[in-house]
């Protein structure tokens, strides 16, 4: 009777235990290190002052306000783009965040809670300093503020510029553009 049982029990969890180990077993474009779950998303990592100097804490409070409900690859893409406006150089990053009207995340200072994955990830920025993205929109974000697309979006893809969605985010690299203003301007003539 009870070895029947336990066939059982494992006929039943064998499909979701062959998932799994197939799921972990695929190769996967993200990083180890930006796979999360649910919860991490939810749970706090610690408190920080967003009003504070230190570069880590800017990057954190910045991608906990602006990209804190994305998935890992996003919060980190919006932290590659925090990063290549900082020039690569960590002791810029909280001037590029606290900069006026670039990133809404970083209006209310004071004390925030800052999850886990978003400080991982800005743990891994913070030691990486990669570059690439230079700016980022929230096309749904826009939509339920009942705000238009911003005029430079619009320029950039006029431009051709690389870009990619990201989450709910549109990245930009102006650095790598098919059109530059000039060709533009002559194309008009």
């Amino acid at each position: 009777m009870l070895q029947s049982y336990l066939f059982m029990k494992v006929i039943l969890y064998l499909p979701f235990l062959l998932l799994f180990l197939s799921a972990c077993a695929s190769p996967k474009k993200v990083t180890s290190a930006l796979r999360f779950s649910y919860l991490d998303g939810l749970q706090a990592a610690k408190q920080i002052d967003c009003g504070s100097q230190r570069p880590m804490d800017c990057m954190a409070c910045a991608l906990q306000g602006e990209a804190a409900n994305q998935p890992g690859p996003g919060v980190y893409a919006v932290g590659v783009t925090i990063m290549t406006r900082a020039r690569g150089r960590a002791q810029n990053i909280c001037a590029t965040t606290k900069a006026r009207g670039q990133f809404e995340g970083m209006r209310k200072r004071g004390r925030k809670k800052i999850s886990k994955k978003v400080w991982a990830v800005t743990k891994k920025i913070m030691a990486t300093k990669e570059i690439g993205w230079t700016h980022f929109w929230a096309p749904k974000t826009q939509k339920k503020l009942n705000r238009r697309k911003p005029a430079w979006a619009t320029t950039y893809e006029k431009r051709q510029c690389r870009n990619e969605e990201i989450g709910d985010h549109v990245f930009f690299d102006t650095n790598q553009c098919r059109y530059n203003r000039s060709m533009r301007l002559n194309a008009q003539k």
